[in-house]
């Protein structure tokens, strides 16, 4: 079983890790998968490794501390406890618009202006 995702941070993935209980090492690639990790960090379940030629040792470190963030580990429970047995998908696409994309756009935004 694994114990953590990493992840590049597209929508599907990350809701995916969130719907597992699964804390998040998110790595993106485009600035839409940037602003989605920087939204698990803002909830305090995941950690941004910058891109770099060879990240594997930066991911390797933040691995362990992921795995031992208690801290982490409940924020993600308590994010995901409203809709983990929840089946209706409109409930999950509407709890995560409220709660976790509302700021992508800003991110975005910020990210772009130069």
């Amino acid at each position: 079983m694994e114990d953590i995702s990493v992840i590049h941070g597209g929508i599907g993935t990350i809701m995916t890790a969130a719907y597992a209980g699964k804390p998040v090492v998110g790595m993106g690639m485009q600035p839409e998968q940037d602003a989605n990790i920087t939204c698990l960090v803002r909830k305090g379940f995941a950690t941004r490794v910058p891109k770099s030629k060879d990240p594997s040792k930066k991911v390797h470190e933040v691995i362990q501390l992921l795995l031992h963030d208690e801290e982490a580990k409940k924020n993600l429970k308590n994010f995901q406890s409203p809709w983990k047995n929840r089946m209706d998908l409109r409930w999950r696409s509407n709890y995560y618009l409220r709660n976790l994309a509302a700021n992508v756009d800003e991110n975005y935004q910020v990210q772009t202006r130069g």
